[in-house]
């Protein structure tokens, strides 16, 4: 288990690149968790107490409109990682995390990690780094909305899974639909149909090619290109 609990750390941009004896003493100091399908691991606004991993399994990520909608904000797959935020400034969740299908969680304690910065310089260096890329990301995020049109938002997607989860073959890259179409809809801000909708339309110029929840990137350049075109018009 705790391999398996090593590979996570090691394989995360989180803690990538840091020393093999840091990794083995974070690990030393995490615990698993288990929750079924449609539990809760925790709502927004509960105390932020903790980084959690997936080691297999996938947590939904959302939040609640005025009018009681849920708005997905994100889908964890496994061998990711969550909750940075409320590792380094301890504030309250920001949002709800759900269990999609059964699923085992690596859990770090804010107050552990708290301890051993104290101990480790490389450490607090290397979460000060990590801070600075989750506000550029936030950034990017902030221009997308602003910038780029459904099209352009689901190519930028569907290439962001690629880089982290595709399987590269001699046909093309293959993305798993996980998020779902309509998952990726509310991520994205528009409905399933919308998002149907484009995808058949690269279907027909042969840019993906559509299987049972699976997209084959057989043109992942042209996606790149349309991100590219859009962000410039």
């Amino acid at each position: 288990m705790q391999s398996k609990r090593r590979e996570l750390l090691q394989s995360n941009y989180m803690f990538r690149g840091l020393p093999e004896d840091l990794i083995d003493r974070i690990v030393a100091m995490s615990v698993t968790r288990k929750i079924g399908a449609g539990e809760t691991l925790f709502y927004k606004n509960d105390d932020g107490d903790a980084l959690c991993g997936i080691l297999g399994g996938r947590i939904r990520i959302s939040t609640s409109t005025p009018g009681g909608q849920e708005l997905v904000l994100n889908v964890i797959e496994e061998g990711e990682i969550f909750g940075e935020i409320a590792l380094l400034d301890g504030k309250p969740r920001t949002a709800d995390a759900i269990a999609i299908v059964p699923t085992e969680l690596m859990i770090i304690h804010r107050r552990d990690v708290r301890e051993m910065l104290k101990k480790e310089p490389i450490l607090s260096l290397h979460f000060l780094e990590l801070a600075g890329a989750r506000l550029r990301w936030l950034s990017d995020r902030i221009e997308d909305s602003a910038f780029l049109d459904v099209a352009g938002r689901l190519a930028k997607q569907l290439l962001h899974m690629a880089e982290i989860h595709g399987e590269h073959t001699p046909e093309g890259i293959v993305v798993k639909l996980q998020p779902s179409q309509s998952e990726l809809g509310q991520m994205l801000g528009t409905s399933r149909i919308s998002i149907s909708k484009h995808l058949r339309r690269w279907r027909d110029k042969e840019w993906v090619a559509l299987r049972r929840g699976v997209v084959l990137l057989k043109e992942p350049e042209a996606l790149e290109t349309l991100v590219a075109d859009k962000l410039e018009a």
